[in-house]
């Protein structure tokens, strides 16, 4: 039975997300991301690096592994940064959800992220800049940004969720995470959700791949950008590059690649196929740091 109770997580959850949103925003409109000093500098090479580890860690519970207690209860909580509210929240005492009502949900998160986001600033620009809108651009660029690239694995994992499917006995495939939704079967209605479910994934995964470009794109324009001194481009862009030493500026689209192959691993049918492209991934992004020494610090 549903009690009062149940809306804890949920509460808990939004004033979490909440308060994230206007921490950011509150760095940003201070402009202390454009030149931080080496304390704020090591904090956020530590606290990006921790976050994209238990993002790591949420996309090695979804692979087709059957882990052990209390690897596997770790591993389940880690599925909060995917979205996954349905093993935190008992969305069944707020309605009847269907697969893809589940799966729009996740999706939903993100864009709710965004309008709440967007309101914020717009308030925020009307009572202290006096609807100068022109001249804070770049905080509301620097949020979404800097948002999309802290949870890039968890975006585009979200995203693809309605490719992932596997193999039954019975010579049917099955989403992985909806098992009452057969894949690939047109016909039948569980195969009508399927099909729903893979109009909604192609309409959100073009934020993970529309990011990717654009960083490679700002990656090019940066050298230029650091010679004419543009401060509108690093106000806008400088949550990119300011990990990175100057000449390894570039080094951001490595970690952002290695975040979308990370994402897409679970597409891969068989456990061991997947564990051997997710170590190839990180061990290659290792090799690359020790090679290149990209950090500032």
């Amino acid at each position: 039975p549903c009690t009062t109770g149940d809306r804890v997580p949920f509460i808990m959850i939004t004033i979490a997300a909440v308060g994230m949103c206007v921490l950011l925003y509150a760095l940003f409109e201070t402009g202390r991301f454009v030149d931080p000093g080496h304390g704020a500098l090591l904090a956020g090479i530590s606290i990006g690096l921790l976050v994209n580890l238990m993002q790591q860690m949420s996309v090695l519970g979804v692979l087709s592994i059957s882990y052990a207690e209390p690897l596997a209860t770790f591993l389940n909580a880690m599925r909060l940064l995917a979205f996954d509210v349905e093993h935190f929240l008992r969305l069944g005492c707020i309605g009847s959800f269907s697969a893809f009502g589940h799966f729009t949900l996740k999706v939903s998160i993100i864009l709710a992220a965004m309008a709440f986001v967007a309101t914020m600033h717009v308030s925020f620009v009307m009572l202290r800049h006096r609807g100068r809108f022109r001249e804070r651009q770049h905080v509301i660029v620097a949020i979404y940004g800097t948002l999309a690239m802290i949870f890039y694995i968890s975006i585009t994992l979200t995203t693809l969720r309605p490719l992932q499917c596997e193999a039954n006995p019975n010579g049917m495939w099955t989403n992985r995470m909806y098992e009452d939704v057969i894949c690939w079967s047109w016909g039948s209605d569980e195969g009508g959700q399927h099909m729903h479910m893979i109009l909604v994934s192609m309409f959100a995964v073009a934020l993970p791949i529309a990011m990717l470009v654009k960083i490679a794109f700002l990656s090019r324009q940066y050298p230029g950008a650091i010679r004419r001194g543009d401060t509108h481009f690093l106000k806008s862009y400088g949550f990119l590059f300011f990990r990175f030493r100057p000449s390894a500026h570039w080094y951001i689209l490595v970690v952002m690649c290695r975040s979308l192959i990370i994402g897409i691993v679970p597409l891969v049918p068989g456990a061991m196929v997947q564990v051997f492209i997710f170590l190839l991934a990180l061990q290659a992004t290792l090799v690359a740091a020790i090679h290149f020494k990209p950090w500032r610090v």
